[in-house]
């Protein structure tokens, strides 16, 4: 007879969308292991299909069996049973309970003794079985089927659901202490790291628009449909490979490079059957706003500081830091099973997404690829209500974060630095409200002009447009994204100053700051402005030359910034 092996959990890794997650688990598992010497109480992991919940089971059943060593574990899929034989098989049945009960048969809650069971998919269970397994948890006592009689429930009961609250009685539901892992669109800075895992070499192969496009798709399949797409990614570039050496031999044997045009990209994923993801979406992006007059490399610009971009086809993504960035640390509580990892190049393009996201004023986690531009995300934290300290957002002079040419010329050391600094910068931006923007390095700024440009449809967004947000909604009434954003109720950034306290000349510098920030300072400006203000020329200079404007509008790099709101009552 061959002998028993011990159960032992699988080697996962931790990505550091997890971290947090574990480390509340962790200290959920150890009250509920404690609190086990005495009354054990049922564990319930809910999270989407493909989410990890085995990984937290197999965590919570490692710790377990730390603290109570040589304990059975068992498994029982509550969706691959009908009812009525899902009720023996935990209950257990007597001898002519039913037809075919032909001798008694122990369930697997006395099989497990006082050890562990999970109860996989427990939103499958029907509700009167949930009724019974409610009363046993309740009163630790169970009958097996057919019999009257009463036996002590010992076991410490384990389940996962995919299903909500709805799906289950309510007296049920709260019976069980309840745990949450969050899907992968709640946490996207781990997606590179399940592509790696599942393909060490994928993302040395993906452009960075591709890069882009993954961190922003909502993967409603989790870490399940990751795993698939990366095996799909690597047959259509095997596929490619076979149609190019086809294409050289219907060449060689015609002798006209012209017989056979290949088409295909390695890339060109259009596999429906797998995922919804598509490699080159935010090329399609790119040439919306193009065909709209933004300028885009001024986006691009910020983004490249992050490893990221639109370009889906040459533009490689590589790990250009090397294996020094990547670290595994292993969690002594957990033996080496469940290592924790960290990769800086990943975590620079979690922050280009997070850049992303407030370029196109989109929450990050949101169930839907990021990419479509849906509705505004309010999730931005007042500035005002932050310490001062936090408020700082250091900047590189300006200048976007370059990091391979520090690489050659720096210390590892001073990368770290750098690249940390950089990342802090992009969370700040993202973390932060819109009274912070001049804080913002300045092609941050450049570029979130140009994205709210394409995103709003407002034409020529200026940097005193952010800076002034409400006002450029009370401008824009009608604009649903500006509406969306500020729930329909733009708030009132100014207050009222009794007119006896403004100079008059403060109200004309003003004024004509105003109209000349819409009509420009180019050749023949004043007189433009002589029929706006119906005033003379001469007027308007004896006016500028007063005013002191004469000098700043005369030079070629001024650009008037100054704006006066005049609102109707």
């Amino acid at each position: 007879m061959a002998q028993k092996v011990a159960w032992k959990p699988r080697k996962w890794i931790l990505p550091p969308g997890l971290h947090q997650t574990a480390s509340r688990f962790g200290i959920r598992c150890r009250n509920l292991i404690e609190k086990a010497k005495v009354d054990p109480k049922p564990l319930l992991i809910r999270a989407p299909t493909g989410s990890g919940k085995s990984m937290f089971v197999e965590s919570f059943i490692h710790m377990y069996l730390k603290s109570f060593p040589n304990r059975k574990v068992h498994f029982v899929n509550c969706a691959a049973f009908p009812s009525d034989l899902l009720e023996s098989e935990l209950f257990g049945y007597v001898k002519g309970a039913f037809t075919g009960a032909t001798a008694d048969m122990n369930g697997w809650f006395e099989e497990v003794v006082d050890g562990i069971i999970v109860l996989e998919e427990l939103g499958e269970l029907p509700k009167h079985l949930q009724a019974k397994l409610l009363t046993a948890i309740e009163f630790k006592r169970f009958s097996r089927v057919g019999e009257r009689k009463e036996r002590e429930l010992r076991a410490q009961i384990v389940a996962t659901t995919n299903v909500d609250r709805g799906s289950f009685r309510d007296d049920f539901w709260f019976r069980f202490e309840s745990f949450y892992v969050p899907p992968i669109h709640e946490r996207r800075m781990d997606i590179l790291y399940y592509m790696e895992l599942f393909d060490p070499e994928l993302l040395e192969m993906l452009p960075k628009g591709s890069v882009l496009a993954a961190l922003c798709y909502n993967w409603p399949g989790n870490v399940r449909e990751i795993e698939r797409v990366c095996s799909a990614i690597r047959e259509e570039i095997a596929f490619y490979e076979e149609m190019k050496t086809f294409r050289d031999v219907i060449n060689e044997v015609d002798g006209d490079d012209s017989t056979f045009v290949l088409t295909l990209h390695p890339l060109d994923f259009k596999q429906h059957d797998v995922s919804d993801y598509r490699f080159n979406k935010p090329e399609f992006l790119r040439s919306k706003m193009v065909h709209q007059g933004i300028k885009v490399e001024k986006i691009e610009r910020a983004l490249e500081s992050c490893d990221l971009g639109f370009d889906c086809k040459n533009d490689v993504f590589k790990s250009w830091l090397g294996n020094k960035h990547s670290y595994p640390i292993e969690i002594e509580e957990l033996d080496g099973y469940f290592t924790i990892v960290g990769n800086s190049q990943y975590q620079l393009a979690f922050g280009g997404l997070c850049l992303f996201c407030k370029l196109f004023l989109q929450d990050i986690n949101a169930d839907a690829d990021i990419l479509d531009l849906g509705s505004p995300s309010l999730s931005s934290k007042d500035w005002r209500d932050l310490r001062e300290e936090d408020k700082i957002l250091p900047s590189f002079e300006d200048k976007p974060f370059t990091y391979k040419k520090k690489m050659y010329h720096k210390s590892v050391a001073k990368l770290d630095q750098d690249l940390s600094r950089h990342i802090y910068i992009c969370f700040g931006v993202h973390e932060s409200s819109m009274d912070s923007f001049s804080e913002w390095p300045r092609y941050f700024q450049e570029a979130f002009q140009e994205s709210l440009s394409y995103y709003t449809g407002i034409s020529g967004i200026t940097s005193d447009d952010v800076e002034s947000f409400n006002v450029l909604y009370k401008r824009n009434p009608s604009n649903k994204k500006l509406a969306d954003y500020f729930g329909g109720k733009p708030d009132s950034v100014s207050e009222e100053i009794a007119i006896e306290s403004v100079r008059l000349d403060d109200l004309k510098r003003l004024y004509y700051e105003t109209v000349c920030h819409k009509i420009g300072t180019t050749h023949g400006y004043k007189k433009r402005l002589s029929v706006i203000a119906n005033k003379s020329q001469a007027t308007i200079t004896e006016d500028f030359k007063k005013l002191g404007l004469s000098e700043e509008f005369n030079n070629p790099n001024f650009y008037p910034m100054k704006r006066l709101s005049v609102l109707k009552s």
